[in-house]
């Protein structure tokens, strides 16, 4: 829920930490919130999320994996090339450079 609760999460219940935006308001309606979760996510760094303070809570060797927003109609080469961006450019304001 926060980044201070993961931080309290032990390491051997973290394999892998699944990167992704949205928008910071929390839907009310259990409807919007599947919706979204499917098909309303953005790259790193383009919503409301704290992605920075959640990489700082993740322990640091852990496996990141990429969820590529499938609402952005770009051919796969961009967006993958977008997320890759996207995702190098919130791990350097999470180390701090």
């Amino acid at each position: 829920d926060t980044p201070q609760g993961l931080s309290r999460v032990p390491r051997k219940r973290l394999r892998y930490a699944q990167l992704c935006d949205a928008k910071s308001e929390k839907p009310a309606q259990m409807e919007e919130i599947i919706r979204q979760a499917r098909s309303d996510r953005l790259f790193p760094g383009e919503g409301g999320l704290d992605l920075r303070g959640l990489l700082r809570a993740l322990p640091a060797d852990i496996p990141l994996s990429l969820e590529v927003p499938v609402s952005q109609k770009l051919p796969p080469l961009e967006r993958a090339r977008r997320a890759l961006d996207a995702t190098k450019a919130i791990l350097a304001l999470a180390e701090g450079t």
